[in-house]
């Protein structure tokens, strides 16, 4: 469910929040339009289009890691984006992925398993092959 006023939901530890823990890891889903009613995105399949990565030191104004310099006692995030084909997905915009960093210690982006786990089991990730053999409908 989209919140009214809004174009995302943000997701942290298998559920759905309002804000989110910027020490753990979360995602967002965007859409395309803003609403003054709460919407539900209808289920479906969302093909990726492309698939974009960096690490930001804002996740609010996606500032690069690389600006300005930073210590080791900023947090950085390692950012996915999942950008949606917009010929088999237009209402949806992105999936948008965040792995929080500190203490100079860096990683790489949130697996497919990780990004489920933030997820939980209203929004399945799965491969095409597999869809293929599950059979999920188009």
């Amino acid at each position: 469910m989209i919140p009214p006023h809004q174009a995302h939901a943000k997701f942290q530890r298998g559920r759905k929040v309002q804000g989110v823990n910027r020490y753990d890891p979360w995602c967002e889903l965007e859409t395309d339009e803003v609403s003054e009613q709460p919407r539900r995105i209808e289920p479906g399949r969302f093909l990726v289009g492309r698939i974009e990565q960096a690490f930001i030191r804002d996740y609010n104004t996606r500032m690069p890691a690389g600006i300005g310099g930073f210590g080791c006692d900023d947090l950085l995030f390692q950012e996915t984006t999942l950008r949606m084909d917009r010929g088999t997905s237009p209402q949806i915009r992105y999936l948008r992925c965040f792995a929080p960093y500190a203490h100079c210690r860096f990683g790489p982006p949130l697996a497919p398993q990780q990004m489920q786990w933030v997820l939980g089991s209203g929004l399945l990730l799965t491969p095409e092959e597999t869809a293929r053999k599950a059979k999920l409908p188009r």
